[in-house]
């Protein structure tokens, strides 16, 4: 928990129209109004106390965890790889995906049947071959 003192973190006498609380506050008589400060001082201590107290639970049960994993011979890359495929399945399995990847297809097909490239364009892409006729590439 720190180490600052609650009052010195938050300004209890800051409340706003928005803040919900208005109304039922302020119609408080100025003693009511301490104590219920104080009683939301004393809750949040309280809360804090057991946000601490879960995070050291949850951090044992981490360390337990990672130790079964070791035991296991699960690494985190194994991990990593199985969320990953599992994730990259979900979404190639969604409906989504399944529209928009037809469409995408089917509009490539019909650009390139519309559209053909021309033969110059491949010429420009040919590896010159040796004068060998490329027998040295085929070893």
């Amino acid at each position: 928990m720190s180490t600052t003192p609650v009052s010195a973190e938050v300004c209890y006498d800051a409340v706003t129209p928005d803040s919900g609380v208005h109304e039922n506050f302020s119609n408080l008589s100025p003693e009511d109004q301490e104590k219920q400060r104080e009683e939301w001082k004393s809750d949040l201590v309280k809360t804090e106390e057991e946000i601490q107290m879960l995070r050291q639970v949850l951090g044992s049960k981490i360390k337990q965890a990672q130790d079964l994993k070791r035991r296991l011979g699960i690494t985190v890359w194994r991990e990593f790889t199985d969320d990953f495929n599992a994730s990259l399945k979900s979404v190639r399995e969604s409906q989504t995906w399944r529209g928009t990847n037809s469409k995408y297809l089917w509009s490539c097909k019909m650009d390139i049947r519309e559209n053909p490239l021309p033969a110059a364009y491949f010429q420009s892409l040919a590896i010159p071959l040796p004068p060998s006729g490329g027998a040295a590439l085929r070893g």
